[in-house]
């Protein structure tokens, strides 16, 4: 028998544990006969329970790294939920988007043209979610986002603009989503060379832009050079019908 002055505790420490396992297996067994399964059955059971929870909280996870990542955009909280939940609305937008992304071979431009409400922004919303991964985004793939008002401050901000917090746009993102074009006001300069610059530097890159304008509008209000290269590289879509948006108001 061991002399060492701790023995009489480990003994101790042993038989408590044993004691706990032996209660354990009769709980278990217990639990088992009540529920009419075998203990291996009881087991399995567990085990897949705490499976299906893992798989939930992963699936949360995820969607707050979506939630997060559709923050940026002008979208309600109950369409950022949906998308993230994969529990979009299947529009007219959202079906050009998709099937523009899925085509390697489309063009680089995709502009969505119509009225307003009509689900152009939140398609944009799925192309960003679509393109750019869940998690700080795939790797390689950037996603870009732009209010067309901001659009001339962003393309070339000057000092003043970089220390009131406008971040410089990154003309070089995989996907740029320039939104809501017509809102920008129409004299501004700034604007009108940001766009130039963007169109220009994203020739052979994803860009969607939106705009509450027609087709015959693009050519009168921005120009020759704008309207040629967006035909030369883009795919300009008209969609038509009345806002999706609800409509509790009556206005």
């Amino acid at each position: 028998m061991s002399d060492h002055p701790m023995e009489p505790l480990r003994s101790v420490m042993r038989d408590a544990f044993r004691a706990q396992q032996a209660l354990a297996i009769e709980e278990e067994a217990a639990e088992a006969k009540a529920a009419g399964v075998t203990v291996a059955d009881l087991r399995k059971r567990r085990e897949d329970e705490k499976r299906a929870q893992e798989a939930e909280a992963e699936r949360e996870r995820v969607i707050g790294d979506r939630l997060r990542a559709l923050a940026s955009l002008p979208l309600t909280a109950a369409d950022c939920e949906a998308i993230a939940r994969g529990q979009h609305v299947d529009t007219r937008p959202v079906s050009h988007v998709q099937r523009w992304l899925a085509d390697e071979s489309a063009p680089a431009f995709l502009v969505l043209l119509g009225g307003v409400g009509t689900g152009k922004t939140y398609a944009t919303g799925l192309a960003a979610l679509e393109h750019g991964g869940t998690r700080g985004y795939l790797k390689g793939r950037s996603v870009e986002f732009c209010r067309a008002a901001d659009l001339g401050k962003r393309a070339d901000p000057w000092r003043a603009d970089l220390e009131a917090g406008v971040r410089p746009l990154n003309l070089d993102a995989s996907l740029l989503i320039l939104d809501d074009l017509g809102a920008e006001r129409d004299a501004d300069a700034r604007f009108h060379e940001g766009l130039f610059r963007l169109v220009d530097a994203r020739l052979d890159r994803r860009t969607i832009i939106t705009a509450n304008l027609a087709k015959a509008d693009i050519r009168a209000r921005y120009g020759e050079r704008i309207a040629d290269r967006l035909n030369h590289v883009g795919r300009a879509v008209e969609i038509g019908g009345k806002s999706l948006r609800r409509q509790g108001a009556g206005l």
